[in-house]
């Protein structure tokens, strides 16, 4: 969902001018679909506020609401070395844009990273159950373990350690930047669809969903979900790394093992257990599709969720309007 709303604005910035009619119609799509996520969204506030906890000893079948530790056999994050189920390493750099009236400017633009997750148990005392978080993507909030700010000499400009965890060095830093990373999740996804779009410059549509990307970064920040951003290497000119020499931003953010967090998702029976412990499953529903995973308490997620949900939804009618007040202008009607 997150890379279709990005493609479709890509679209709509490049082609505004281009094709005004295009552009409302993009406008007037993105506005729905905005719509509906904010609307999914909202659901899944009132869900975390209306679902009552249960026990995982004694958990119904279908949508449950548990929290507990995250226990198993850990991830291991690749900057800091944390033991942990689900990671997410992001690169930021800073590069020269273009702006609309033909002019440059400095931004900074998620351009690599790294990212992954497995399954873990969360254990609330009166037993445990395995928990799949795949599919929860939209809904898992992580804790930050590292933050730093790295010159193009390599050298520390800023850093920003998490108590308790122990800080990579400058030059691991400096390696994973220069080649450790792997994830190009996005880009891939982007150069097959976005070659459907018919009429829109490549180049100029890439760089748009840059900026586009980097903007749902600024909203998914607000609570709930991990980055998936990763388009450096789709710019025009940039190396086959994606990367252009720095500064850089790099952030790491984990689900820690042993963490406190709680799970609305739900408990299916497990095709392939393999001991007692794992006869129930809690993943992502085929008919319910709430899941969330968070380490954040259930009122500070529950009013991100909220907030998400009327950004989206105001944005969904700024875009609707607009599209016809676009469609009125192209027809001189305005």
């Amino acid at each position: 969902m997150t890379t279709l709303m990005a493609i479709l604005m890509a679209a709509l910035v490049t082609g505004t001018q281009q094709h005004p009619y295009l552009g409302a119609f993009l406008m007037i799509v993105f506005g729905v679909v905005s719509f509906l996520v904010g609307f999914k969204q909202y659901r899944g506030y009132r869900i975390l506020a209306d679902a009552p906890k249960a026990r995982v000893r004694s958990m119904p079948m279908g949508l449950v609401h548990l929290q507990g530790k995250a226990t198993g056999e850990p991830l291991i994050s690749p900057l800091t070395g944390a033991r942990c189920f689900i990671f997410t390493a992001d690169i930021e750099e800073k590069v020269k844009t273009r702006t609309k009236s033909g002019g440059t400017t400095w931004e900074w633009q998620t351009v690599a990273g790294d990212d992954d997750l497995k399954e873990f148990h969360l254990d609330d005392g009166t037993g445990r159950v395995l928990v799949n978080p795949g599919g929860a993507e939209e809904g898992i909030n992580l804790q930050r373990t590292f933050y730093c700010e790295i010159g193009k000499d390599g050298h520390f400009q800023s850093v920003r350690p998490t108590p308790g965890m122990p800080a990579p060095t400058e030059q691991a830093v400096w390696a994973w930047i220069h080649g450790a990373h792997r994830r190009k999740l996005v880009e891939k996804k982007f150069e097959l669809e976005a070659e459907s779009i018919k009429g829109i410059d490549p180049v100029k549509a890439k760089e748009s969903m840059i900026k586009v990307l980097n903007a749902m970064h600024q909203i998914q920040s607000l609570g709930t979900a991990p980055r998936m951003e990763s388009l450096g290497a789709a710019l025009e000119g940039t190396s086959a790394s994606g990367l252009r020499g720095g500064p850089y931003h790099v952030t790491e953010e984990c689900l820690l093992a042993d963490s406190d967090c709680f799970i609305l998702g739900t408990c299916a029976e497990n095709p392939d257990a393999k001991s007692d412990e794992d006869r129930n499953i809690i993943r992502k529903g085929e008919n319910e599709k709430t899941f969330l995973i968070s380490t954040q308490g259930e009122v500070k997620a529950g009013r991100s969720l909220r907030l998400q949900a009327f950004g989206l939804v105001l944005l969904g009618a700024a875009l609707i309007i607009g599209a016809a007040a676009l469609a009125l202008n192209a027809a001189g009607l305005l």
